[in-house]
């Protein structure tokens, strides 16, 4: 039995140049050692590295500038939570995100909404000057500190010894998620990691592969990865990355990313690559969407809170993204088709502050035959702001000539705005001052599709009295 309050130490008594690293790490080695001039070789013996344990079989050569392994390494658990982002720690000053199972949905006033986008359509524009929709909602740089971990990332452990082994994982502890029974292919030289994931198993019945780089050698430690999952559920997936249980099913996952950094919050901001994200016969769970859709005056006046005991099904979903700079961009985006709701979703996911800005389109499956209904989802993704998109559904180039994938292939013709009606009842009563920008609008604004105008008419005028019935004779 061999044990030493410094790893470092260790190697450089027997004859190795490694440096030494401070704090030093303490380690022990038990079992069937064979020592030679060329270096030692290990028979089922067990080695602890700080809070590592495992068991070895190879050799340890000591003639290089670090001590390299050859063989197979075994180990219970691999705990690899510090390397990459996850659930966000809150940062010096900035108070932790509440521990909880619901999600806020801050809902913008539709009237209020309604009467900003009326009254700037109303008022006069520069001759010169026509900023774009597309322009006004670019993601800006959020003014808010990062809630990732400041803890700087350690990765001096990468520079004790050189690796060319294949390494057993029971459990890989990353946040919550089930992995078990990897296997790894490590290649470790002067502190470069090259891993390659033959097996990992997901959950139940779900499995992935992929590969995993890190370089410890300069300031900025820097990691480039790639994951492909099969067949894993979504939930504990969707869990980890957004904090509630938002999807349900069987899904597939591809992402490759790269990036760097001192910390996780550096990390998380440098990030580029792709995701993709599908999965088929599955939930959104937290909210009845038809339903919302359905009474979508309520839905706006009233909030919407995520409520675990409510589901939407759908057949389909599909999401594919760019990475850049920390930033997930539509390309194209994410669409869900089902037999109740169809959904699609633009914009961008800012992943180093935690923030969302997307425009959203959602439309129920016939009947009734009604347009999509455009919102917008903006704010941090704990907490996100959702409001109607009246600039979208009045005017021309709007949320009706957007139309889910599904809609898009079966090429039928737009339904009538008078349709909206179709969803829920006009609301009984309209605030005066909305029912004199609508006239106005009415009156001198051309930028009015038919089918805001049709809607916007709706609102305003009164309906038609039914026919009295002739009196008996």
């Amino acid at each position: 039995m061999i044990t030493t309050t410094s790893i470092t130490g260790l190697a450089r008594w027997i004859g190795s140049n490694v440096k030494p690293i401070n704090p030093p790490i303490p380690g022990s080695l038990i079992g069937k050692i064979k020592a030679s001039a060329s270096g030692i070789g290990f028979e089922n013996a067990d080695i602890t590295m700080g809070p590592t344990k495992g068991r070895i079989n190879g050799s340890l050569a000591m003639n290089g500038p670090r001590p390299k392994f050859s063989g197979t390494i075994s180990t219970p658990r691999l705990d690899i939570n510090g390397l990459f982002p996850q659930k966000a720690t809150a940062a010096p000053g900035v108070a932790p995100e509440p521990d909880n199972d619901d999600l806020e949905l801050e809902t913008a006033p539709a009237w209020g909404g309604l009467l900003a986008a009326l009254s700037g359509a109303n008022a006069p524009k520069p001759a010169s000057v026509t900023p774009s929709k597309k322009d006004s909602k670019a993601a800006q740089p959020s003014a808010k500190p990062s809630t990732w971990s400041a803890t700087p990332i350690d990765l001096k452990i990468l520079k004790l010894a050189d690796l060319d082994a294949t390494l057993e994982v029971e459990t890989l502890a990353y946040g919550k998620l089930d992995l078990k029974k990897a296997i790894i292919k490590t290649l470790l030289e002067d502190g470069k990691l090259n891993a390659l994931i033959n097996q990992l198993s997901v959950g139940t019945g779900g499995s992935a592969t992929g590969k995993l780089n890190l370089d410890g050698r300069s300031l900025k430690p820097a990691a480039d990865f790639a994951l492909s999952m099969k067949t894993v559920a979504a939930e504990p997936i969707i869990t980890e990355m957004l904090g509630k249980p938002l999807l349900a099913g069987t899904a597939n996952v591809e992402i490759t990313a790269k990036g760097e950094g001192l910390t996780q919050t550096e990390l998380a901001a440098s990030l580029d690559g792709k995701a993709r994200f599908q999965m088929s016969k599955g939930l959104i769970r937290g909210f009845d969407v038809r339903s919302l859709v359905g009474n979508w005056w309520k839905s706006l006046t009233s909030g919407l809170k995520f409520d675990i005991s409510k589901k939407t099904s759908f057949e389909n979903l599909d999401a594919k993204y760019d990475i850049k700079r920390g930033v997930m961009t539509s390309s194209p985006g994410l669409d869900i088709d089902g037999s109740d709701v169809e959904v699609t979703s633009r914009g961008q996911v800012n992943l180093s502050a935690r923030e969302i800005n997307q425009d959203i389109r959602v439309k129920v499956v016939p009947p009734p035959a009604a347009p999509p209904i455009p919102v917008t989802i903006t704010g941090n993704w704990s907490k996100p702001k959702i409001s109607m998109d009246w600039g979208d559904l009045l005017f021309a180039g709007g949320a009706h000539a957007v139309t889910s994938s599904a809609s898009a292939r079966s090429a039928a013709p737009p339904e009538p705005a008078s349709d909206f009606q179709d969803l829920a009842p006009k609301p009984e009563q309209v605030p005066g001052d909305v029912k004199a920008a609508i006239g106005k609008a009415l009156e001198s604004n051309d930028e009015l599709t038919d089918e805001g105008r049709a809607l916007l008419k709706s609102l305003v005028e009164s309906p038609a009295a039914e026919p009295t019935p002739a009196p008996a004779p």
